[in-house]
């Protein structure tokens, strides 16, 4: 396992996210946290729900604050633990500075690492877990340019806790 990765989360912050952003039963309105997350530079990040076309995305405001909008839809596709997956990869996007540019294919692997560590560091994981995660993972499909097919992705996982 990476030891080099740094911790943002505190267990109770985390706790917090997940009543918070993974709820089964969101309300659907703009609810704004700011538990847990911080980017490189230490700002808190923003967990906003919203429509965005994707599971979730961690992007900048207009005036560089760190974001995490996720959709409350896609993400009910979802087993609670690969859920809470998809928030910490969004906020290792943050905390390993994505936001301000790297290769596409390499930031997905790295945020995917980093969130795969810290759950295991955090106690949040265990090998059953992980095994839910792969298999949720590897049925999406890729785009070969920013994201691995799936069945791949998933596997590229083990390398993270070597």
């Amino acid at each position: 396992m990476n030891k080099n990765l740094k911790l943002n989360f505190s267990t109770r912050a985390v706790g917090s996210l997940i009543f918070y952003l993974f709820a089964l039963n969101a309300v659907h309105s703009q609810t704004i946290t700011y538990d847990g997350c911080r980017d490189f530079r230490g700002i808190p990040v923003a967990s906003v729900s919203s429509n965005v076309d994707n599971v979730a995305i961690a992007t900048l405001g207009s005036a560089g604050e760190p974001i995490i909008f996720y959709n409350e839809n896609v993400l009910s596709y979802f087993h609670p633990i690969t859920r809470l997956f998809w928030y910490f990869h969004e906020c290792g996007h943050h905390a390993l500075g994505h936001t301000f540019g790297n290769i596409p294919v390499l930031r997905e692997k790295q945020a995917d690492c980093w969130a795969i560590v810290n759950m295991y560091q955090l106690g949040m994981l265990d090998q059953n877990q992980f095994a839910i995660i792969q298999s949720d993972i590897s049925q999406l499909s890729g785009d070969g340019w920013v994201y691995l097919p799936g069945h791949q992705r998933a596997l590229s996982f083990s390398y993270c806790v070597r």
